[in-house]
């Protein structure tokens, strides 16, 4: 029996050099966790702050582009007020082309400015398409930023099942 119980002796002193072993290891695993836990948490933090920056900036670049609207669209009136005034102008000149008919100096410079005012009446027509134009870059660029909020919230939802991941990753082995 005593050769048995030397045996039961060892036994159980390689079992607790090896509790003490694995305990030692558990904690510095534990802190190795503890620190990526940390590590990602930051991150997540970061990468949030960084999402919530970029819609600030893309909502400001929506407002300053509406304004952009706004003002182009007021331009155009005044451009169209301006074309109505020269098809006055023109009508008037014409008037008075007809009138002085003698004066062929005149007439040629009546011409050229008439040559003038229906070139503008074409600039403003194409004012007009480009406008439209923008209008439509305009509503394409707001669905793009509709579409990058969407995958901002994508991501952000994202985070969060990452962060419930490393919460139950970090919680003590059973």
């Amino acid at each position: 029996m005593n050769v048995g119980s030397e045996h039961i002796e060892r036994l159980d002193a390689v079992l607790e050099n090896l509790e003490a072993d694995l305990e030692a290891r558990g904690e510095a695993l534990g802190e190795r966790v503890r620190g990526a836990e940390l590590v990602i948490r930051i991150l997540a933090a970061v990468m949030g702050l960084l999402a919530l920056a970029n819609l600030y900036f893309v909502n400001d670049l929506t407002e300053e582009i509406k304004e952009m609207t706004r003002s182009m669209d007021q331009m155009t009136d005044h451009f169209s007020d301006v074309s109505l005034r020269m098809g006055s102008m023109t009508h008037s000149v014409d008037s008075m082309k007809d009138t002085m008919g003698m004066l062929p100096i005149v007439a040629a410079q009546m011409d050229e400015i008439s040559e003038h005012v229906e070139a503008m009446g074409g600039d403003v027509a194409r004012i007009r398409q480009t406008r439209v134009a923008v209008d439509e870059r305009i509503d394409l660029l707001n669905r793009d930023m509709l579409d990058m909020a969407g995958r901002f919230r994508s991501v952000n939802r994202s985070i969060g099942v990452m962060g419930r991941g490393v919460g139950q990753m970090s919680a003590p082995i059973p």
